[in-house]
């Protein structure tokens, strides 16, 4: 019994210990749930205020948003590209610590009020002309009724000439009609005329082209009839002065000779001045008689003296009469490149020729051929530096040489056969300079380099046969 008690008691001590810490324990828990409770509510009243007050300033901020004219879903990123570039358009004159809405209105507003100001005075200014206008228009009234009363008057004019003139044109109509019936009965037979002129004309053409090919063999018959004459000699030597470098030759006043005259001198026996090298050039310095005339030596050769009998020509000069010349460009006479063409102009004047055209290196043309003119001076070809107007110049002038027959030579053979020599030559240094002018020369009285035509002096003789038509 004793036992049972005991074990009882043991129980009994154990469950008021559990009990008493479970109470302590549950007295602990409770006072925790109780301060997290306390602080729960703490926390939730802070987050409410907290909320409350994010809500606040996102009011206020949207509020600002729409106060600059911005949406509430904008950024605050895209709100400052925008607020630059407000600025830029519209506060550009601000300085950058005064660049904000507040004072760039400000600035607006004072920019219109002055403006305003102005306008105003511009307002005043424009009524005072509207009361000088409305003054004028008064001062005017009497002349725009005096101007409308005309103008009624000639508005009745109008409409009578303008009845004149459709009842005029009506008949000029009628008129018109009866002349384009007549027009065209007249193109009709016009048509069947040209028809037969059409078939008159290709006859025509047809027998041109025939005369045109007959004209080219009679222009070739006769420079093959012509141009002998061109190598017969002009006149003979008569007497010679070498002491005095003079001679006498059988040309004068009766042949029309003139003082200035040059000539090309060929040995005696010569009966084609074209195949022989001359021998000397004279000119003449006096006309002394009907057929006698003195001249100076010009150009001789020591090895080879002028002498009596010697015949003398020149293709500008003919006796009795005047030869006629055509001269193309490039006329180079001392080959520096430039044109000498007054020079030889006036040297076949001075030989009593006449120049009836020529070509200028720019593509001017002087003068005209004309029946008269004989002979086609060829100068130097234009190149690939020439001009367009120079080189039809010249195709232009060698056409009508061509169809006129004319005979042509070239300028350096036409004053060898003159036996004209240059008495002031001019030697140019520099970039004018020409190679010919520096090249090494014979020594004076030796012999001279063969230009390839043998003399007649060094040919077997043959009894002297004049030739045909020639009064030697």
């Amino acid at each position: 019994m004793a036992r049972e008690n005991q074990g009882l008691q043991i129980a009994l001590i154990i469950f008021v210990m559990l009990f008493i810490i479970l109470s302590v324990t549950t007295f602990l828990f409770f006072r925790q749930y109780q301060e997290a409770a306390v602080k729960a509510a703490e926390a939730e009243e802070k987050a409410t205020t907290a909320d409350n007050t994010a809500r606040k300033i996102q009011e206020d901020f949207n509020t600002l948003k729409g106060y600059i004219g911005e949406a509430a879903t904008q950024t605050i990123d895209t709100i400052g590209e925008d607020f630059r570039s407000d600025m830029d358009n519209y506060a550009a004159n601000l300085p950058e610590a005064q660049r904000n809405y507040r004072e760039a209105l400000k600035d607006q507003t004072n920019t219109i009020r002055a403006k305003d100001a102005s306008l105003t005075s511009e307002q005043a200014a424009n009524e005072a002309l509207k009361q000088q206008v409305a003054q004028l228009e008064d001062t005017k009234k009497p002349l725009v009724a005096q101007q409308k009363q005309r103008a009624d008057q000639a508005d009745a004019q109008l409409a009578k000439s303008r009845s004149d003139y459709n009842d005029a044109r009506a008949s000029l109509t009628d008129e018109q009609s009866k002349q384009q019936q007549q027009h065209q009965q007249r193109l009709q037979e016009a048509d069947k005329t040209a028809q037969g002129l059409q078939a008159q004309i290709d006859a025509h053409v047809a027998r041109i082209d025939e005369l045109q090919g007959q004209l080219e063999k009679t222009n070739e018959k006769i420079i093959a009839i012509v141009k002998p004459t061109f190598e017969q000699a002009d006149g003979k030597i008569r007497w010679v002065n070498q002491r005095n470098q003079t001679v006498w030759i059988n040309l004068g006043r009766v042949d029309a000779l003139q003082r200035l005259t040059s000539f090309s001198v060929y040995p005696a026996d010569t009966n084609d001045v074209t195949k022989v090298g001359k021998k000397a050039s004279i000119e003449v310095t006096q006309v002394l008689g009907d057929h006698l005339a003195e001249a100076r030596i010009v150009e001789d050769e020591p090895a080879n003296p002028i002498m009596p009998g010697d015949v003398i020509h020149t293709p500008v000069w003919a006796p009795g009469e005047q030869e006629h010349f055509a001269l193309t460009d490039g006329i180079d006479v001392d080959g520096n490149g430039k044109s000498d063409l007054q020079m030889v102009v006036n040297i076949i004047r001075m030989n009593g020729g006449v120049v009836d055209c020529y070509v200028t290196d720019e593509g001017q043309r002087g003068g005209n051929l004309t029946n008269d003119t004989r002979y086609l001076v060829l100068g130097d070809a234009p190149d690939e530096t020439s001009t367009e107007a120079r080189r039809n110049a010249r195709r232009d002038l060698l056409n009508d040489a061509e169809q006129r027959g004319l005979m042509k030579i070239t300028l350096r053979d036409l004053l060898d056969k003159m036996g004209w020599k240059n008495q002031t030559p001019v030697v140019h240094f520099g970039r004018e300079a020409n190679p010919n002018d520096f090249r090494p020369l014979p020594p004076e009285g030796g012999p001279k380099t063969s230009s390839g035509t043998v003399s007649p002096l060094f040919q077997p003789r043959e009894p002297l046969r004049g030739s045909r038509g020639s009064a030697y």
